[in-house]
């Protein structure tokens, strides 16, 4: 820590105690992004597959070390790996695709790809967006079919309109 503030006083000319707040406050923000995006804590090491202490190798023989390891089996791509990606992107790809329809944009929504089956899962109160989540993924391009996943006491209702919107798969929990 102390090196980071010190380097902080450096890069950004702030007196020591506002440079400590800074990189406090720094790390209170990745800490809050890190679990909202992904669940977990940034101080586990369970979570990274190398750490480096910058305080004791200089950035150069970090990078070099890191471009090394990047080279190794263990860190290549596996077809596995390519499709998990591909799903990843497929499901941000859908979400953003909601998230800047008009109709479907404020709904709590939450997006998943496999293989091009992309599952929408909302909650019952956003019901009344789910004939629109079909026109809204239109032009997302590797979308093979659509599922949307909602409680099933909320679905009779919505039956006729998905179905009128194209929809053939539902989850039903």
């Amino acid at each position: 820590m102390e090196h980071r503030i010190a380097r902080t006083v450096s890069e950004l000319g702030l007196e020591r105690q506002k440079a400590a707040k800074y990189v406090r406050e720094v790390d209170e923000d990745r800490a809050r992004w890190v679990r909202s995006m992904y669940g977990v804590a940034v101080d586990e090491s369970v979570n990274y597959d190398i750490t480096i202490n910058l305080q004791q190798v200089g950035t150069e023989n970090a990078a070099s070390a890191l471009v090394a390891s990047a080279q190794l089996p263990e860190f290549q791509l596996t077809p596995a790996s390519v499709r998990a990606l591909e799903d990843l992107y497929l499901g941000a790809t859908a979400r953003i695709a909601l998230s800047r329809d008009r109709k479907t944009s404020r709904a709590a929504v939450k997006v998943a790809a496999d293989r091009g089956v992309v599952t929408v899962s909302y909650l019952p109160k956003d019901a009344e967006v789910a004939p629109f989540i079909r026109p809204a993924l239109q032009g997302v391009p590797g979308i093979e079919d659509l599922s949307l996943s909602t409680h099933a006491l909320f679905l009779a209702p919505l039956a006729a309109p998905l179905a009128a919107a194209g929809l053939h798969r539902v989850n039903i929990s």
